[in-house]
């Protein structure tokens, strides 16, 4: 029989013998009986006649009588963990001090092993609730990191936590703070409360600190447990019929940045150990809050620079179409005939403003870009005609340096599924820059046709791959690496004499790969470059 620690109750863990077998499992009432007075003094018994003597409980059964007991108790570390007892000798003789010897010495060999397997079976039983808990809180990472969404990783730390615990309400909030103080909380995930509490509190009128176990929490630094929500002064019922309420920081580098509080109906439901759950839990889901929130607040940042961009484009564009306008009308003569050196100040002005204008539009369709905003018409192109409209904007500008065009277009090409204003820009990015990178004289080749992979880590499929070579200054293989990165331009001198701002291969590259294609460079110094790109055919 071994002790009962939480009840006193001594166990029936293992019998043998005539009418013994339903006993194992029954428990008796601490002192009871003769191994009762054994667990109390700690020391043996031997009873010769026990129909007479009053410890003995009772009989196994009515075929069995019992004359003759002795009872040793198992003693590990100075306590009595179990009693063995033993009744009836087989040869009718009753128990004396030599059984009571050997039973002894028995008794103690006894109690260290059952002592051990105790201490085994806890351990294993720690080991295998620890693995399942990392194997869980793996899950929660994956989960957790599967998305850089502030709301909905605050979400998903709430449900994980109240699947963990079994409470019945929870809620979870971060901290608002300015660089001086820490404000309050606005509450960002919660489940069973009802909604009208959190309505009154937000971003400009947080939850104060002064309020409630969950401000006191996030002013101490400490997690809790209340068992009893009932003595806590600082307790505010909401939801009627809570009991407990255990509550745990986020810490991110020795700061609160947020709070998560469960709350339970049940009076035994949270202990020590799911509080210290809880507080890994908060700490592996301090790294996805805290990303989350950075990347939130990148988010808003670049919708912010969005905003301004092309609020700034849109106050730019117009003046600059009124002095473009105004500089045309000058030029025609409108206001009097110019002389030559007025003449010179316009072009001067005309070309400056061409340039802003490609400035400006860049830097919008970059922004554009990054927020995920710009907007493609999707149509069936022909590529011929894309050319045909590239060329018609760029034809001046090749023939002011005498430099030669050849276009090489594969008959019957198919047509492809893209937008065709974008692919205009996109074969004007790639002339424009043949054309200033190319010596007067040189020549540039437009070439198009079939093709029936992408370049690289191009996915299978039928696309049309059109090609801008030129016999320019070539580009070094150590730029080639960054020439599709915002703002590079080589350190060559024959590029920095260019005007250029080092976005146009950028926006060239993202709406290629916004169309399904893909864009590569193969280049030469001193003997020029040749610039792709693939556009799906149209199905």
């Amino acid at each position: 029989m071994l002790v009962d620690w939480d009840t006193g109750e001594l166990v029936f863990e293992m019998v043998a013998g005539s009418g013994s077998a339903d006993l194992v499992g029954v428990r008796l009432p601490a002192g009871t009986g003769v191994v009762g007075a054994v667990v109390r003094e700690g020391k043996p018994v031997i009873i010769r006649d026990a129909q007479s003597d009053q410890r003995w409980y009772r009989d196994l059964d009515a075929e069995f009588v019992t004359h003759s007991i002795i009872a040793v108790p198992m003693i590990s570390r100075g306590r009595v963990i179990g009693v063995i007892q033993l009744l009836n000798r087989r040869d009718g003789v009753p128990f004396d001090e030599d059984d009571e010897q050997l039973l002894t010495a028995f008794a103690t060999n006894a109690a260290v092993s059952i002592e051990n397997a105790r201490l085994f079976t806890r351990t294993d039983q720690a080991l295998e609730a620890r693995v399942e808990e990392l194997s869980m809180m793996q899950r929660i990472d994956r989960e957790l990191n599967a998305t850089l969404d502030y709301n909905q990783v605050m979400s998903l730390t709430l449900d994980w936590a109240l699947r963990t615990t079994w409470a019945d309400l929870g809620l979870l909030a971060n901290v608002v703070e300015t660089e001086d103080e820490v404000r309050g909380l606005r509450f960002l995930a919660n489940k069973g409360y009802p909604e009208e509490l959190f309505a009154d509190y937000g971003e400009e009128n947080p939850w104060p600190l002064g309020q409630g176990i969950i401000g006191r929490v996030v002013q101490t630094g400490k997690p809790e447990l209340v068992e009893d929500v009932k003595d806590d002064p600082d307790y505010t019922s909401v939801v009627p019929g809570m009991v407990a309420q255990l509550t745990a920081p986020i810490r991110r580098e020795n700061r609160i940045v947020g709070v998560i509080a469960l709350e339970s109906s049940q009076h035994d439901l949270f202990d020590q150990e799911l509080l210290e759950f809880v507080i890994r839990l908060a700490d592996h889901a301090a790294i996805a809050i805290e990303n989350a929130r950075l990347f939130e607040q990148v988010r808003r940042a670049n919708d912010a620079k969005t905003e301004f961009v092309s609020f700034v484009s849109h106050e730019l564009k117009q003046p600059m179409t009124s002095i473009k306008g105004y500089a045309d009308l000058l030029v025609k003569g409108v206001a009097g005939e110019l002389n030559d050196a007025q003449r010179n100040f316009m072009d001067t002005i005309s070309v400056n403003v061409s340039r802003m204008n490609t400035l400006v539009s860049d830097l919008l369709d970059v922004s554009r870009i990054e927020s995920g905003r710009i907007r493609l018409e999707f149509t069936d192109v022909s590529i011929a005609q894309v050319i045909n409209d590239a060329l018609r904007t760029t034809s001046r500008q090749l023939e002011a340096k005498q430099q030669t065009l050849e276009t090489e277009i594969a008959p019957d090409l198919p047509l492809v599924r893209g937008d065709q204003s974008r692919l205009v820009q996109i074969l004007t990015n790639m002339v424009s820059n043949a054309h200033k990178y190319t010596p007067e004289a040189g020549r540039i080749t437009i070439r198009a046709k079939r093709w029936t992979n992408g370049q690289g880590t191009g996915e299978q499929g039928e696309f049309v791959l059109c090609s801008v070579a030129d016999t320019g200054i070539g580009i070094a293989p150590a730029d080639q690496d960054r020439l599709f990165t915002k703002y590079f331009r080589a350190d060559d001198p024959s590029v920095r004499n260019e005007a250029g701002t080092g976005l146009g291969l950028v926006i060239t590259k993202s709406l290629v790969e916004l169309q399904g294609g893909e864009i590569w460079v193969e280049s030469q110094v001193g003997q020029g470059s040749t610039f792709a790109f693939t556009v799906p055919v149209a199905r």
